[in-house]
């Protein structure tokens, strides 16, 4: 009987051990990564571009996270666990980090415009993507890339 018991015991203690490993099996190994994005808002003047404004969001790993307005302001953000996990997956888990770097420049007689600079590094590498806003290309930007960049606008532009 006794026997029995302890049978009944350690079979309870692996289901229990199991359920609890399952979920982070699934879950699969979290990846570094720490982004920087800037954006620059550009108009033409007779020199040339000049820079009207640019800012600069910088996330680490642990989703802690630095806004600088060039010349102005500084401040410290933390973005949710929920944002961070949206923000993780739209690099890791969508085949972003498999897009070829490419520039994607205003067209000739673009007057004024925001220029985007996006820099992601993980355990796999590092990839910067430079693009402008879509009604002043001349081509297609990749939707994934505009989409993790109204993303990131969101945290910048949060009060």
């Amino acid at each position: 009987m006794a026997r029995k018991f302890v049978l009944v015991l350690v079979a309870v203690v692996a289901v229990m051990a199991a359920l609890i490993a399952l979920p982070n099996l699934n879950r699969g190994p979290q990846s570094d990564l720490s982004i920087e994005y800037s954006r620059q808002h550009l108009a033409s003047t007779d020199a040339g571009l000049a820079t009207q404004s640019a800012e600069l969001l910088s996330i680490a790993e642990d989703g802690s996270a630095t806004y600088t307005q060039i010349g102005g302001q500084e401040r410290r953000l933390s973005l949710s666990s929920e944002e961070l996990s949206r923000i993780r997956a739209y690099i890791l888990e969508t085949g972003f980090m498999q897009i070829p770097v490419t520039n994607y420049p205003q067209s000739d007689d673009a007057t004024e415009f925001t220029k985007y600079t996006l820099r992601v590094r993980n355990d796999e590498g590092q990839k910067t993507f430079n693009w402008v806003d879509p009604d002043v290309h001349e081509g297609v930007i990749p939707p994934i890339i505009t989409n993790i960049g109204s993303q990131l606008d969101a945290v910048m532009d949060r009060p």
